[in-house]
């Protein structure tokens, strides 16, 4: 018997993706691992620092577990790191009712406008946003192609592949490919609503809406969707949401990070973070803070200097 759940994991002392090329792994692993788990995916969010999924499960733990260990491992490889990768655990929340369900889609859809990196759900490239009601709203979702040999090469021996799966030209596996779109649409029954639940205020009508539709369990919030962060982060979620503050030209943590990667690394003839001493970090810190005028949380996420 599966259920649903939201689930979320972080890491704030250190980015848990680089660049787009470590969400699209994420991402397949992402499908690989449902498929191995028989777990259904609703809907997805990836941030540099933390990711959200909405799934339906019947043993969540092994599924994120697994998840967790898959990117780590990558990561790992790719950069010369060693150790585990994120905050210690990660969250879950077993979601009561199909108005619990799709608020906290909405909720994971909008993470992006939430976190400020986007003026709109469909402006951040990084969740499921764009894969919902894509026929009526125009978008063209591409067919892919069959996974190909050397793609099945990098998988977990003995893994059973869906058939349906398909990888795109960036050999990323398509999310309409294997999440269970038409299940998430279902929750919103009708395409205007969902536009609608996209573009709201997280504000007490939503919650009265949600108890009034669902009296039998508690309306969801903000708070709830993001536990790893404290009341003034929440805050400023929440005026993130009403589209003031979004500034297309603020460089986000994947831009800090291709700046540190693509630009200042060389100097050092290092291939990666860490491999930088902390001296070599700490100096690097002093130009993007003092020269570049970057917060200081964020190029301490983007250096790994907390670890």
């Amino acid at each position: 018997m599966k259920e649903a759940y939201h689930f979320s994991f972080s890491s704030h002392e250190e980015v848990l993706f680089r660049c787009p090329e470590d969400v699209g792994y994420f991402v397949s692993q992402l499908a690989i691992r449902a498929a191995m788990h028989g777990v259904e995916v609703l809907a997805d969010a990836e941030m540099s620092d933390h990711s959200h999924g909405i799934v339906a499960a019947s043993r969540l733990t092994p599924f994120v577990g697994a998840l967790r260990e898959s990117h780590t491992k990558y990561l790992n490889r790719k950069y010369g790191r060693s150790g585990r990768m994120g905050d210690f655990g990660f969250f879950f929340r077993k979601l009561q009712g199909p108005v619990q369900i799709q608020t906290a889609i909405s909720y994971t859809l909008r993470n992006g406008v939430h976190h400020g990196v986007s003026g709109t759900p469909y402006e951040y490239r990084y969740s499921s946003a764009n894969e919902m009601f894509a026929n009526q709203r125009g978008v063209v979702v591409p067919v892919g192609s069959p996974l190909t040999a050397e793609w099945l090469k990098q998988l977990p021996r003995y893994t059973r592949v869906p058939e349906e799966l398909r990888i795109g030209e960036d050999g990323i596996i398509l999310r309409s490919s294997f999440m269970e779109i038409a299940q998430a649409e279902s929750y919103y029954v009708t395409p205007r609503n969902f536009f609608f639940q996209m573009n709201r205020i997280s504000d007490e009508r939503w919650e009265n809406d949600q108890q009034r539709e669902d009296p039998l369990h508690p309306p969801l919030k903000l708070a709830d969707m993001e536990p790893g962060f404290d009341a003034a982060a929440v805050s400023k979620m929440l005026a993130s949401e009403k589209g003031w503050k979004y500034d297309p030209a603020r460089l986000t943590d994947f831009g800090v990070c291709a700046l540190i990667d693509k630009q200042m690394l060389g100097r050092y003839r290092k291939g990666s973070v860490y491999l930088l001493s902390e001296k070599q970090k700490q100096a690097l810190f002093n130009e993007l803070y003092n020269d570049a005028h970057l917060p200081a949380k964020q190029i301490k996420r983007c250096l790994a200097m907390g670890r």
